[in-house]
């Protein structure tokens, strides 16, 4: 449907005859505003045959025949024209079809047209049956599927009336599919992230992602419900606001290098050290610790032994941040870092 608007956008009114002369027959009745429905259909035929010839061929036609296909043509493009493209430029961007022509480049978001023109070309009444035929083929394969609410919903009917029979690996792969999105989603800053900013944020945290995957394969052995379910997502709620969020917020402190700072600081009062400029200077140009931790903490103990009572402290700090950085969840602490400061 979105690329259908964005070929109109493009292509003016030879697209708009297109989509018009696409329609059934009692929506097109319903837009030409007759009942006359076979006439209109032919002439929307005709011109688009016309609209499809080369200059050389519209020269050759008959002057009367000319004339009457040049002015049905311009009747059209009137049409396009006095509209405008700006609802469907508009339409275009509330759908989000910029970030998924983003995502579409990235290559990690593919469509597949086959399957979706077979849905909309085919009558409503054999909707159901190909999409039955779709699912039933991909959940044979043990495919992980990732619905929204609406189709969840239509899938569990069709489950329960045994029109599709998902294999076993097919449910526990949903499940699992829907645990990792539906966490990364319940993060305070996803919702209203760019899919520019969620992808490169992806490429930044590519080594903890492997480890957030182990997290979620056990935490999906938790869930009782199926992955088409609507009760999936109530679980999901509970898991995160019981045990998911409270472990995220506590990763992220850790890393903090606002924490860091301010807990070497107090070791370093606590202990009625002097805290000297210099001490300061290493404190805010060791505030990074999501980069070269190794690195930092060897650094920090060189930089800050001359300084009493920083040293042990700081490494300390920046020690204990590099063991949050191995936890299974520190991808979802990291990614709602990245994405709340984009």
């Amino acid at each position: 449907m979105v690329s259908g608007l964005d070929e109109i956008r493009v292509g003016g009114s030879t697209a708009y005859v297109a989509l018009l002369n696409s329609l059934d027959d009692d929506t097109l009745s319903y837009l030409s505003k007759t009942k006359d429905v076979g006439r209109v259909r032919t002439l929307l035929s005709q011109l688009q045959d016309f609209q499809q010839l080369n200059r050389t061929a519209k020269r050759g036609l008959e002057p009367t025949t000319l004339a009457e296909y040049q002015a049905l043509d311009s009747y059209f493009k009137h049409i396009v024209e006095s509209t405008g493209t700006e609802p469907i430029e508009r339409q275009l961007v509330e759908s989000g079809h910029p970030e998924i022509d983003e995502a579409l480049a990235s290559g990690l978001l593919s469509v597949n047209h086959e399957v979706s023109n077979s849905l909309f070309t085919e009558t409503s009444t054999e909707f159901g049956r190909i999409y039955g035929g779709i699912l039933q083929d991909l959940l044979n394969q043990g495919n992980a599927l990732l619905l929204d609410e609406q189709m969840s919903d239509i899938v569990e009917h069709m489950i329960a009336e045994g029109l599709v029979r998902p294999s076993e690996t097919s449910v526990s792969r949903s499940t699992k599919a829907g645990a990792g999105a539906g966490m990364i989603a319940r993060l305070p800053a996803f919702p209203n992230s760019r899919v520019g900013q969620i992808l490169e944020a992806r490429d930044q945290l590519e080594s903890p992602l492997g480890r957030y995957r182990r997290a979620v394969k056990e935490y999906s052995q938790k869930l009782r419900s199926s992955p088409f379910s609507p009760a999936l997502q109530d679980e999901l709620d509970d898991l995160w606001l019981e045990e998911v969020q409270p472990s995220v917020v506590d990763l992220q402190h850790r890393v903090s290098g606002s924490t860091i700072a301010r807990e070497t600081l107090w070791e370093g009062f606590a202990a009625a050290k002097p805290i000297v400029t210099e001490a300061a200077a290493a404190l805010i140009h060791f505030q990074g610790p999501h980069v070269g931790l190794d690195q930092v903490i060897s650094t920090a103990t060189a930089a800050t032994t001359a300084v009493a009572g920083i040293a042990p402290p700081l490494v300390k700090s920046l020690r204990t941040a590099k063991e949050a950085k191995t936890s299974n969840l520190y991808y979802l602490a990291a990614l709602g870092r990245i994405l709340d400061r984009a």
